[in-house]
């Protein structure tokens, strides 16, 4: 494994200062990725007798922190690990403190803030290099997690995240199913299983569910029942595609297609990696309103071959607008912003895809 910040040995002394009479938070992303770090960084406690006394799931939002600190504080943890968010970018002061009041170690795979100081006690991998696939491996290293046991998880989980394009990644999924290649490879039992969890994940996510209860079936490998939800989903994507087909705002001369939708499911980010899968050098950017805050929308911004940077772009394209927060990565980035700075926002993209 390549680390861009900090190496595996911080990890496990921070794992061996850790005393049995501590309690332990687990703060990780409501996606795949963040389910399987979750399940692993368990496992691993779990391994040397240690156990979490809470698992909470965080999305990207302005004070993360603000929010999770006095639950943190009520629950008097005292070691805190968070994975698969960035968020020392999303909330730098509001991580100073956490890091102040609290012991954090932190892994992750999206850029690194260029604000960050204090790198002491951060994993930071390459994109591709997804953040379950990180822990995994360095359970795996020191038997703290059965390499066989969750092989399905990580593989499922590499395939949502796009880790398949590194040609590395792409041989560690090869070594349990030979034949999947870069064309078949959401139609293998792994993509398969991707598909069904992120499905029963946005069903989740939608309804306002504890995502604990999807993390336990995910963790029992109980795919029936995940099953159910995701094929309500898959109803609602069918009908989006359609609608984008016919109502999205296409800028050819900047390879831009721009769609603003309503659905009772936030499906934004699954939508737009599944259309923007047939045009991957040009640019998705799908919209909808917030249902938990109806004065702000969601973005979602694809390019799949990475030829436009989405990171770059929603950094810039949310530069001094009110409240807005958000990134990613090249191929894939987010954003929440205001409603009312919709056509700002819309004029930054326009202003920074210019031909």
């Amino acid at each position: 494994m390549d680390y861009l910040v900090g190496n595996e040995n911080e990890f496990f002394e921070f794992l061996n200062l850790i005393k049995p009479e501590e309690k332990i938070a687990i703060l990780t992303h409501t996606d795949l990725d963040g389910i399987a770090s979750g399940i692993f960084l368990e496992e691993i406690l779990s391994s040397i007798k240690l156990k979490v006394s809470l698992i909470e799931f965080v999305n990207y939002e302005q004070g993360i922190c603000e929010k999770i600190i006095p639950k943190l504080q009520k629950e008097k943890i005292k070691k805190v690990f968070i994975s698969d968010v960035c968020i020392e970018s999303v909330d730098e002061k509001g991580f100073e403190k956490l890091r102040k009041d609290f012991e954090v170690f932190l892994i992750d795979h999206h850029p690194l803030s260029a604000n960050l100081k204090n790198k002491k006690n951060i994993l930071k991998t390459k994109t591709f290099d997804c953040s379950a696939f990180v822990i995994y491996c360095l359970g795996v290293e020191k038997s703290l997690i059965g390499g066989k046991k969750f092989q399905w998880l990580v593989n499922s989980t590499m395939i949502s995240e796009l880790s398949y394009k590194d040609p590395k990644n792409l041989k560690f999924l090869q070594q349990t199913e030979k034949e999947i290649n870069l064309e078949n490879i959401f139609d293998s039992e792994f993509g398969r299983i991707a598909n069904i969890i992120g499905g029963a994940l946005i069903y989740f996510n939608s309804k306002k569910i504890p995502l604990i209860e999807i993390y336990s079936l995910v963790k029992k490998k109980d795919l029936n029942s995940l099953k159910k939800f995701d094929e309500e989903v898959k109803k609602e994507i069918e009908k989006k595609i359609k609608e984008f087909e016919k109502e999205q705002e296409f800028y050819p001369e900047k390879s831009l297609h721009l769609f603003y939708f309503d659905s009772e499911f936030k499906i934004t980010s699954t939508l737009s990696t599944i259309i923007s899968s047939k045009n991957p050098d040009e640019v998705f950017v799908l919209i909808r309103d917030s249902e938990s805050e109806p004065e702000k929308i969601k973005v979602s911004a694809r390019c799949q071959s990475g030829k436009f940077d989405m990171n770059l772009l929603i950094k810039k394209s949310i530069e001094n607008l009110e409240n807005a927060v958000g990134g990613g990565y090249v191929p894939a980035s987010g954003a929440t912003i205001m409603k009312k700075d919709f056509q700002k926002f819309k004029t930054n993209i326009l202003e920074f895809l210019k031909p």
